[in-house]
């Protein structure tokens, strides 16, 4: 498979959301689990955070061109697009809603040409749209793209312009579950909507909370934390995998254990099942 050049804007401002965990269980109340049954011997990647048009381009080209021998699939953990415009914190610079999902759409044409398989799972940003118009009435003229989210149509290649649908790209092997977790063998994939600031606790109290849910499993995935760090833990192994954006506003930096890091997960499976051996968090700074 050949790389194919994306381009868009350049900028290090987003905002965030975190948050100190005050509640696992309601933290994970939209989450509608999705497992998928593996039976194959599959290597891919994990990236997560990209906050389109935040994005670093430089690193997911990087990414994408260095994953000769991981390209039979890619999980995107959430937090695709950034969504900045329907966020309730002041906003020093924004990007038309529309534009930011055309941007997306074009990424995803780029990334869905590089491997066999992709799945994508929702994040706290991916919602903001929702959260915005139960929030404001200004924004309902913007319903067309919240029904059920705006990754839906995305995922489905489907372009926009001024708000009507234009063109349909060929995504047959894009998978979007309209939810925070998926799993995939015996791996689970989550998008949490809390934020702690020990290091490494974040995927700690993910793993308690779906071994409390009863859930089979050898290794938990999660973005959002923007950390970049491989934690056993229960038996388990739980890996929180950095982001690829920008970093934080100034203002936000003292919220998180560290700054962010730009990272992800190669990922490897022998008939269906995790290999911990053959599975690398990779930091890219």
């Amino acid at each position: 498979m050949t790389v194919v050049d994306i381009s868009l804007c350049d900028t290090y401002l987003f905002d965030t959301e975190l948050e100190d965990i005050v509640d696992i269980e309601a933290a994970y109340s939209e989450s509608k689990f999705c497992p998928v049954v593996l039976s194959n011997s599959e290597k891919g990647i994990v990236i997560s955070d990209l906050h389109i048009p935040y994005h670093k381009i430089d690193i997911l080209k990087k990414v994408l061109h260095d994953a000769d021998g991981y390209r039979d699939f890619c999980v995107i953990a959430g937090d695709y697009l950034d969504q900045k415009c329907m966020s309730k914190f002041p906003k020093d610079n924004e990007t038309l809603l529309e534009d930011e999902y055309n941007c997306g759409l074009n990424i995803l044409n780029t990334i869905k040409k590089n491997f066999e398989k992709v799945y994508v799972i929702m994040g706290n940003h991916d919602a903001r749209t929702k959260t915005a118009l139960m929030r404001d009435g200004k924004f309902l003229k913007l319903a067309f793209m919240c029904i059920p989210d705006p990754l839906f149509y995305l995922t489905k290649g489907i372009a926009f312009k001024d708000g009507i649908p234009t063109t349909q790209y060929d995504f047959s092997n894009v998978n979007y579950f309209c939810s925070r977790d998926l799993q995939l063998g015996d791996v689970i994939f989550c998008h949490p909507n809390t934020y702690s600031r020990t290091n490494g606790k974040t995927v700690e109290l993910t793993i308690e909370y779906y071994l409390r849910h009863r859930k089979t499993f050898n290794a938990v995935v999660i973005g959002h934390t923007h950390n970049s760090i491989k934690v056993p833990y229960l038996g388990k192994t739980g890996y929180e995998i950095g982001c690829m954006c920008y970093d934080l506003l100034p203002s936000a930096e003292n919220m998180r254990a560290s700054l962010p890091i730009n990272a992800y997960l190669r990922l490897s499976y022998n008939n269906g099942c995790y290999v911990h051996s053959e599975t690398t968090l990779i930091d890219l700074e």
